[in-house]
């Protein structure tokens, strides 16, 4: 029995991705998958990424998986990798800097390994998934890795697991400025200007208003990509915060933030992020 589709929705997995005809569709050209100029000098000068949509089965894993454990390694013998890298950004909110070149596939094996060392240096070899569409390529990593592998089209065969997928990603997706939630009470609405803010405890996710906790469905990443706009700031690696709630604040050493909530909270923004909320509360996101 394969194991992969429960290994994907581990927490803890990390999932390098392939990117033409794995994160697209490889729909490039007007007639062809290839673009009419491809292997033509003048194919360079060709942004094939700007008209590029999000693979909606991939978007609702990615966007309820831990980012900071998603990357892309990718051919790229065009001079494309900064287009590239932006519509994977664009679409999926993985960031530029995890995206990875090569102008041979056959590197591909040898650059994972190295970034896992680098990375994950005691991650299980099983907690690692490297998807690709190329039949040879999965060959090669199965072959000199020992990390699992898996085909896009699994995403596509599991139609009950992407419903499962969408039953769970809407009580984290911001609908109308609410949010769902679970209480031992039962299902709670909750009003995103009423939201103090969220921790993520032990891979479970928490909502804080001044009366009610909840447990969200989903993963901080989700929910910022909802309401990123919506006056809420990742102040850690743990936790968001309304920033519209924030009642008073007060600089710590080691160039952190102590900032007050209402209800008299204190919470703390981590050097990693307090230079991005001092950006924030000059205006500048």
């Amino acid at each position: 029995m394969n194991k992969i589709w429960d290994i994907l929705h581990r927490p803890d997995t990390v999932v390098f991705f392939d990117i033409d005809g794995t994160l697209t569709s490889y729909n490039y050209g007007v007639h062809h998958a290839h673009h009419e100029l491809d292997g033509k000098p003048e194919f360079r000068d060709v942004n094939i990424y700007a008209d590029c949509v999000r693979l909606e089965p991939l978007y609702e894993y990615i966007k309820g998986h831990d980012v900071n454990r998603l990357f892309c390694i990718s051919r790229e013998p065009h001079g494309h990798e900064g287009w590239k890298s932006e519509m994977v950004e664009r679409l999926y909110g993985i960031p530029k800097d995890h995206c990875f070149y090569t102008l041979e596939a056959r590197n591909k094996p040898a650059i994972v390994v190295d970034k896992v060392k680098e990375l994950f240096p005691d991650i299980s070899p099983e907690s690692v998934v490297l998807m690709d569409d190329n039949d040879d390529t999965l060959g090669m990593y199965m072959a000199q890795t020992p990390f699992c592998t898996a085909h896009p089209m699994l995403f596509m065969e599991k139609q009950g697991g992407q419903q499962d997928l969408h039953q769970s990603a809407n009580y984290s997706e911001v609908d109308n400025n609410k949010l769902w939630g679970k209480t031992s009470g039962g299902s709670v609405c909750i009003n995103l200007d009423d939201l103090l803010y969220l921790e993520s405890v032990d891979d479970k996710l928490f909502a804080y208003t001044c009366d009610t906790v909840a447990r969200i469905e989903g993963t901080l990443n989700s929910f910022m990509m909802n309401a990123d706009d919506l006056g809420f700031f990742r102040c850690s690696k743990s936790m968001v915060i309304n920033v519209n709630r924030v009642t008073a604040l007060k600089s710590l050493s080691s160039n952190r933030i102590d900032a007050t909530i209402e209800g008299g909270e204190h919470i703390i923004i981590s050097r990693r992020y307090a230079s991005d909320f001092r950006r924030l509360l000059k205006g500048d996101r």
